[in-house]
């Protein structure tokens, strides 16, 4: 008897548009209960496919929603090949600093951090900017 979270080949999820909402917006919906369930569903159903833990996925999704909303321009970078993950995980790790609201202030900070750090890190190796 299979696990009850088993990967099944050809198998497609339906996604509820509030669930949608939920990861994108990154908000919490009132009565989101269906999208949550749903969001735990794909993390298992990932985790099961690429043979990692739950847990593990759950901080492969936070890296990515915080690198497509915060980091947009490194984003940019990675998908045009010119970073590594490596590079947006130490590049995400060290704009901590400047602060993880979405205040004004702050996000002027991170931009400026941004934009400083890119001009580097597209020549260093991630393990070589983790030093800094």
């Amino acid at each position: 008897m299979p696990p009850k979270y088993c990967c099944t080949p050809k198998r497609s999820i339906s996604l509820p548009p509030d669930l949608h909402a939920t990861i994108i917006d990154g908000e919490s919906v009132s009565g989101a209960a269906p999208a949550e369930l749903a969001y735990r569903a794909i993390r298992a159903e990932l985790a099961c496919a690429l043979h990692l833990s739950e847990h593990t996925i759950e901080r492969k999704l936070a890296h990515a929603h915080e690198l497509t909303t915060r980091y947009p321009d490194t984003f940019h970078e990675l998908r045009d090949g010119a970073l590594s993950v490596g590079h947006t995980e130490v590049i995400i790790t060290a704009g901590h600093v400047s602060g993880e609201n979405d205040a004004f202030e702050t996000v002027c900070k991170r931009h400026q951090y941004e934009q400083a750090v890119l001009t580097y890190a597209v020549r260093e190796t991630p393990t070589s900017r983790s030093r800094w």
